[in-house]
């Protein structure tokens, strides 16, 4: 792996995990979460929680093992819908637009991976 790579792959395999863990550690301690403009308590909180982390840890997975436009796609669609997840609820909860900077720093990077795979091809 190039130098360049571990710029760009250690900073979102880094960020996958502390969603990973974060998602965890919210669906054990207190079970809560927006999705969409809708709050979620107790179980169904916990399994979309859960399903989050799992998606997280099977990004990390593909990463690893899949070519560069797969996972590249994979993450600008898992960090794009947070990110238009947390500006749906800022602007429904709160009535002015916030974004999540983990949700906005993980869409850029992984759109300058997939740009890179692009002019690569």
């Amino acid at each position: 792996m190039k130098p360049i790579d571990k710029l760009t792959r250690y900073p979102l395999v880094i960020l996958l995990m502390v969603i990973a863990f974060g998602d965890l550690m919210i669906a054990f301690i207190n079970p809560e979460a927006y999705l969409l403009a809708s709050k979620l308590d107790g179980l169904p909180a916990q399994i979309y929680l859960s399903l989050n982390s799992m998606a997280a840890l099977s990004l990390i997975y593909a990463i690893i093992k899949a070519r560069r436009v797969v996972w590249s796609i994979l993450l600008m669609i898992f960090f794009g819908f947070h990110l238009i997840n947390s500006i749906i609820i800022s602007t429904t909860f709160f009535g002015t637009p916030s974004i999540s900077p983990i949700s906005l720093i993980g869409a850029a990077i992984s759109t300058i991976e997939l740009l890179k795979a692009l002019a690569h091809r």
